[in-house]
């Protein structure tokens, strides 16, 4: 179970459909996709935790830190 306090703090641009209806994804769920990129989760997983959301950038950004972190454990 994923903690509120142990959540990185998100602040989303404001984002519509272009049909004009809001999407699902709400800074709440956009911290629990990136926490559980960072613990490890791969994008599936990360997506299920927050009901199947997803974005691309900050996605990204946060396999990219968990690739990082390994890097310099399995070279340092």
């Amino acid at each position: 179970m994923i903690r509120r306090k142990d959540l990185p703090v998100v602040h989303l641009p404001r984002q519509t459909r272009p049909q004009g209806g809001k999407t699902k994804l709400t800074n709440h769920r956009a911290a629990i996709i990136l926490h559980a990129i960072s613990c490890g989760c791969d994008r599936e997983t990360a997506a299920e935790l927050a009901n199947r959301t997803t974005f691309q950038r900050m996605v990204r950004k946060a396999e990219a830190g968990l690739e990082s972190r390994m890097v310099t454990i399995l070279t340092g």
